[in-house]
């Protein structure tokens, strides 16, 4: 999963991406809720800021966010039916 902030009055120094669970089953039968906690350089969360989530596998819901009033932007990720 790769996730791109973008564009911040308060431009972000740090990205932490955390994960709902470790793995999700090929069968599409999971997913996993990935979040991007987006931090500036005096490591404060920041809102209000446009985050892409993008995979190389599987498939993204919501793919656009923004970060909420805890600098937090959430997707879903599931295999939507892709064997690797």
């Amino acid at each position: 999963v790769q996730v791109i902030a973008q564009g911040s009055t308060s431009p972000a120094a740090a990205l932490t991406l955390t994960s709902s669970t470790p793995t999700i089953l090929s069968d599409g039968s999971t997913s996993a809720t990935i979040t991007a906690l987006v931090r500036d350089a005096s490591n404060n969360l920041i809102p209000n800021v446009p985050v892409v989530f993008t995979a190389s596998s599987g498939g993204i819901a919501a793919g656009s966010s923004t970060t909420n009033a805890s600098g937090a932007a959430t997707a879903q990720l599931s295999t939507a039916g892709d064997p690797t």
